[in-house]
């Protein structure tokens, strides 16, 4: 991932526990990803809700970030009735997104996030359409709610990147002032030594 700005710092381990997790990345940075329309009435939902989650406080931050998300619904009956109709229909949905900087259109990452759900086919049409309706809500709030991870985890691991690297400088400018500091010292030594070394040849004897 390329480097995209400033992070706050981030505190605690790499546990996915909203609290921990949340408490130690800056608000800001989730805040300031802008979700781009999603198809469909799921893409909705998921839209909707991610929002929420990127930015629950309402914060009114610049976008910095872009994120584009495709959604691909399969469903699979895995219960038939003895007339050979599906009792219950499982839904598939592959989430596929790009998270760019919205100012170089830089990619900071992609991939895909996948999850399922399941509603039963009812007698009543308006049953099966409100059992759909209410499984397709559930869905969108866990798609939601994994992407929110996957993003706490993008911006955590570049954080570590940087604080990895800015120590490795840090070290690196350390070992190179103590080298100067041991080649001074050795060299003020070989001065002194020759000095006295002249000094004693030079001195006249006495008995």
């Amino acid at each position: 991932m390329t480097a995209c700005g400033y992070f706050a710092p981030v505190y605690g381990t790499q546990s996915t526990d909203r609290a921990s997790v949340d408490n130690g990345i800056a608000v800001n940075e989730l805040a300031a990803i802008k979700v781009n329309p999603i198809a469909d009435r799921m893409g909705h939902n998921v839209r909707t809700h991610l929002e929420d989650l990127l930015n629950p406080q309402s914060l009114d931050v610049t976008p910095k970030y872009t994120l584009d998300i495709k959604l691909t619904r399969t469903e699979d009956p895995f219960a038939i009735r003895p007339d050979r109709s599906a009792a219950s229909v499982q839904m598939l949905i592959l989430a596929e997104y790009v998270l760019k900087n919205r100012e170089t259109g830089t990619i900071l990452d992609k991939g895909s996030i996948k999850t399922k759900g399941s509603y039963n086919r009812l007698e009543s049409e308006f049953g099966t359409y409100t059992a759909q309706e209410n499984e397709t809500l559930h869905i969108g709030q866990d798609i939601a709610e994994k992407f929110r991870l996957r993003l706490l985890s993008v911006f955590y691991d570049e954080k570590q990147r940087v604080i990895k690297q800015e120590n490795h400088v840090s070290g690196a400018e350390i070992k190179e002032e103590k080298e100067e500091k041991e080649e001074t010292s050795e060299s003020a030594e070989e001065k002194t030594g020759t000095v006295s070394g002249g000094d004693y040849e030079n001195k006249p004897y006495t008995n």
